[in-house]
């Protein structure tokens, strides 16, 4: 397989990664934002939390939160997305896509989970939650990638 140039990786990238990106931005994605806070709010309830949900609007014991796009782990499918199709990757991109989508979309349950937990039990400690959270699903996207493309770096 053909290994791109470094501007056919970064056009390929951009593309694949920024379009839909920049799409989610612009159409109503609002069933998907519920879907989320629906699944937030089940598994607050589940915890034995006090949630109420209106739309993509929750309250957790009282302490509002909105899910956003870039808040359903679209980005992070966008992102598997692009890196698969723009470097070369001997093994079925469309089998990867489809196994590690879902998986994907369910981490971001987990870390939307743990950022709304820190952000209601220790709200001065959100933000960095929700980086180094967001750090630790893009490190998920690349090693999954690297695993696909059978990068090895040691």
């Amino acid at each position: 397989m053909k290994k791109p140039s470094p501007a056919e990786f970064v056009l390929k990238f951009a593309l694949l990664f920024g379009v839909p990106y920049a799409l989610i931005h612009v159409i109503d994605i609002g069933f998907v934002t519920n879907a989320v806070a629906s699944a937030e709010a089940l598994m607050f309830r589940l915890g034995g939390f006090s949630v109420a949900q209106s739309a993509s609007l929750l309250f957790v014991e009282g302490v509002p939160f909105e899910i956003v796009a870039d808040c359903t782990g679209l980005m992070m499918v966008f992102l598997l997305l692009a890196l698969l199709w723009a470097t070369p990757v001997e093994r079925s991109r469309a089998r990867a896509f489809l196994v590690w989508a879902p998986f994907l979309l369910l981490f971001n349950l987990l870390r939307m989970f743990i950022t709304l937990f820190v952000g209601f039990s220790a709200p001065s400690l959100m933000g960095a939650a929700h980086v180094a959270l967001w750090f630790v699903d893009s490190g998920a996207v690349i090693l999954i990638w690297m695993h696909e493309a059978e990068v090895i770096l040691w």
